[in-house]
């Protein structure tokens, strides 16, 4: 984790230093006392391990590990999850959201089996759906023992509320289904009743959405008197 986190920062500060390549927008912290600070967010239009300049969009990846915060009371400065519990930034006119969470791993490593990583927030409701960057790295063949690495970013899924916390999106001994999950959460069973028996994780966001809609619907049917 340390080593992903010194790798994204050294890339970040490499292409932040030419204005081309990255930007400043309006954006926020939240610290851990619960303070929000308004500021300015730095946002990059390099990808962190491709290098690659992005024509269109930009770059989420490093978002997930650190953010580079600035205001004029704590000047430029990175953040990491453990530094703040939350941050946004608008660009372009969309809205970002990360939230800093506890996570488990599995490692011989006691002090490695829980570490803070941002998560992006992708939907929220009554229910809060966030991703997480999984990052593979495997050598590229030809290239083993001389640094060449090729690396692949994937995404874990999950859902959250304030009662029951965070839960991976994925099949287990614990859930048969993704359905079992979001009954967990308290979506309605007569609205999953609806939806195909096999839910992919990829389509919970769209799922989330046609709720939100089928609930304002459901809200004001009218009543029929007998």
């Amino acid at each position: 984790m340390w080593i992903m986190k010194l790798l994204l920062t050294t890339l970040f500060l490499v292409f932040a230093t030419f204005s081309g390549f990255a930007k400043w927008v309006d954006g926020y912290i939240t610290l851990n006392d619960g303070e929000k600070i308004i500021g300015k967010i730095n946002v990059p239009y390099v990808n962190m391990e491709s290098r690659a300049i992005l024509i269109r969009g930009i770059d989420l990846s490093h978002f997930y590990y650190s953010v580079r915060f600035a205001n004029s009371k704590f000047g430029k400065k990175f953040y990491y999850p453990e530094d703040i519990k939350e941050f946004g930034f608008t660009n372009n006119g969309s809205s970002f959201h990360f939230v800093s969470e506890n996570m488990h791993y599995k490692s011989i490593v006691k002090a490695e089996r829980e570490r803070s990583q941002f998560l992006q927030v992708l939907y929220k409701g009554d229910v809060t759906l966030m991703s997480r960057l999984v990052p593979f790295y495997h050598e590229i063949p030809g290239m083993e023992g001389w640094g060449g690495v090729n690396h692949i970013n994937s995404y874990d899924y999950y859902l959250s509320n304030s009662e029951i916390g965070l839960t991976r999106l994925e099949v287990s001994k614990t859930y048969k289904s993704i359905k079992d999950i979001l009954t967990l959460y308290g979506v309605n069973k007569t609205f999953l009743e609806r939806q195909p028996d096999h839910i992919n994780r990829f389509d919970v966001y769209g799922l989330l959405l046609e709720y939100d809609h089928w609930k304002r619907n459901k809200e004001y049917l009218p009543v029929l008197e007998i």
